[in-house]
């Protein structure tokens, strides 16, 4: 009885619905900085992260590298810093 208690207590079900939501929101956030120049802050904005660190944490843990990175390397848009 006590393992199917705790099967059931944190199986959910009707999906994950912060899994999907996350992942949709990664796939705005990717689409974002293949397209656009804005920051990751404003790209963190507008695809319903709580802040940019959020986005940065969720991108990493999926992309292995973050979105400055993946702009880098995959579309070849030079980020928001000046060098010298």
């Amino acid at each position: 009885m006590a393992a199917w208690w705790r099967h059931h207590k944190t199986t959910p079900r009707h999906g994950n619905a912060t899994g999907e939501r996350r992942w949709w929101g990664l796939n705005r956030a990717r689409k974002a900085l293949e397209s656009s120049r804005d920051t990751v802050a404003s790209i963190a904005f507008d695809t319903g992260f709580y802040d940019q660190s959020h986005l940065i944490k969720a991108f990493r843990a999926v992309y292995k590298m973050t979105p400055e990175k993946y702009r880098q390397r995959h579309i070849g848009i030079p980020t928001g810093r000046k060098h010298p």
